[in-house]
């Protein structure tokens, strides 16, 4: 066997402790516009599926429509009925399913698919108009509150009987949102409280006791049901947590904004939260401190807010005068990344933002009555090539251990260099674990053939080794084998036929779970 299979093991250990990533992200450019959509009546309300793809959005007039973030041609609408206002309205992660409410007491749950006409899955009937719906990330559990007091729970995949539990309160219900996984459901009513359930049970109410009665206008919760925000028309926003005491006096903290809290939005870990008031004051909060991060007050009234899921975006929409006006903010920077009127003498704004901030979908109730897509950002994928060179050397390493088996390469003078233990942290791997992690053979070889030279692939004469282990040190030393330079491994592979060299992969790959 060749000399060679001693720096498999030193390069190994440089790899071990190399972040591993063929692709690099760079975010770059300022909101713009994609497209827009003049509705034939005012957008009442609108939601994004996690990643942007769908847009969906209903109208005054009953309409339900469905976008692709690529065209501004509805891919389907449906017609609940001429005048009856669609309230509410959700759309899964995937954009597979979309479920709404509609003042003519119904709740419709249809899928994505472009059929003419189309038809609801199903549909609920309940004794008064719907107020608001909520669906579950994947789609399969939904709820829905009316003005009568009654929440509705749904398991959406049993079609021809849908509704799963139903729980009925003495007061009017005026806000609902869902956990991500559907567990747990939380409602806002209008005499200062909030009611949180499972899907089977009623887990506990929270009372203000204000001395003037109020209402939850506006409730959001965190995507594993941990917590929840709400806002209210007492000017204050609360922040609770599913295991909150009923008996407890106080939230986990409260915040006076000076307003009615119009609109409220929390990121999925429940970190950040992000509210509006009818004074035009919108702020964003850690979850750690009642006092916001930074607030900006520009509008005369907030009408509705969004956050991204992973917290690192947020939107507005309000009023300015008779101008709609969308301000769309990094979550560092109480300075908007942009803003844009949208619409003229507003009595309402819609808006939703994708899971990852990238798109933000607005629906306006105006003079012009339009569903705005904007693309906050862009998104450029690239090869990080420093790290493609710790690839390289790991890849070239392990095949330059087996390369006795295979190929005939000249010669190299031999060297009286053994390895030594480095002191530091010891630790284990096995050729296998390694190569699972390396990526595609194919665009590892294609690497080897753009570069031409060994300079081409990565700054080697930078690179440091890392500490090894005792016993890893051991198990080299009792191969009695001379370690290659990195770089002059390097060039023996790169002076090898395209041929070859697959050969040489395609056995490493085949001997390397029984190296180590």
């Amino acid at each position: 066997m060749k000399k060679r299979i001693g720096i498999i093991f030193l390069i190994l250990s440089v790899f071990f402790w190399m972040p591993l990533s063929f692709n690099t992200t760079s975010v770059s450019g300022v909101p713009s516009q994609i497209w827009y959509f003049i509705a034939p009546e005012t957008i009442e309300c609108v939601a994004i599926s996690a990643d942007g793809n769908y847009i969906v959005a209903g109208n005054d007039n009953g309409t339900i429509f469905l976008f692709e973030k690529s065209n501004n041609a509805p891919l389907w609408e449906y017609q609940v009925g001429m005048g009856n206002t669609i309230t509410s309205i959700a759309i899964s992660d995937d954009g597979s399913y979309i479920i709404s409410g509609s003042v003519n007491n119904n709740v419709y749950f249809f899928n994505n698919s472009i059929t003419s006409p189309k038809f609801p899955l199903w549909s609920n009937s309940s004794s008064n108009p719907i107020r608001a719906v909520a669906l579950s990330s994947d789609g399969k559990n939904a709820a829905a509150i009316s003005t009568g007091g009654k929440l509705s729970i749904f398991d959406t995949e049993n079609i021809s009987s849908p509704l799963l539990n139903s729980f009925t309160e003495t007061s009017i219900l005026s806000s609902l949102a869902i956990s991500s996984d559907g567990k747990y459901i939380v409602c806002g009513d209008d005499a200062s409280k909030v009611h949180f359930y499972n899907t089977s049970d009623k887990l506990w109410t929270y009372n203000t006791f204000a001395p003037i009665t109020h209402t939850f206008n506006t409730i959001a919760i965190s995507s594993d049901g941990e917590y929840i925000v709400t806002g209210s028309d007492d000017y204050s926003i609360y922040l609770l947590n599913k295991t909150f005491p009923p008996a407890l006096k106080s939230p986990l903290w409260s915040n006076d904004t000076g307003d009615d809290v119009e609109s409220v939005d929390i990121s999925s870990d429940g970190s950040y939260v992000a509210s509006g008031n009818s004074q035009g004051n919108f702020s964003l909060f850690d979850k750690s401190n009642s006092q916001p991060l930074w607030s900006h007050s520009v509008c005369e009234e907030i009408y509705s807010v969004a956050i991204s899921g992973d917290g690192n975006f947020a939107v507005y929409g309000g009023n300015l005068l008779t101008a709609a006006m969308v301000y769309i903010f990094g979550r560092d920077n109480p300075n908007p990344m942009f803003s844009q009127v949208v619409d003229q003498n507003v009595i309402d704004i819609s808006v939703a933002i994708s899971a990852n901030g990238r798109y933000v979908a607005i629906g306006t109730s105006g003079d012009n009555n339009r569903l705005y897509l904007y693309e906050v950002y862009s998104v450029q994928v690239g090869i990080d090539w420093l790290l493609v060179g710790g690839v390289v050397l790991v890849v070239g390493g392990i095949a330059g251990g087996l390369a006795g088996v295979r190929r005939r390469i000249k010669k190299r003078r031999t060297r009286k260099k053994r390895y030594k233990l480095i002191s530091g942290p010891s630790i284990s791997l096995t050729p296998i674990d390694i190569l699972k992690d390396v990526g595609n053979k194919e665009s590892l070889l294609m690497k080897f053939q753009e570069a031409k030279t060994a300079q081409n692939i990565s700054p080697i004469k930078d690179i440091v080794l890392t500490p090894v282990s005792a016993g890893f040190v051991e198990k080299v030393d009792k191969l009695r084998l001379e370690p290659l330079e990195m770089k002059e491994f390097l060039e023996e592979m790169l002076a090898l036929p395209p041929i070859e060299r697959n050969e040489i992969i395609d056995r490493m790959l085949l001997v390397s779970g029984g190296a180590a």
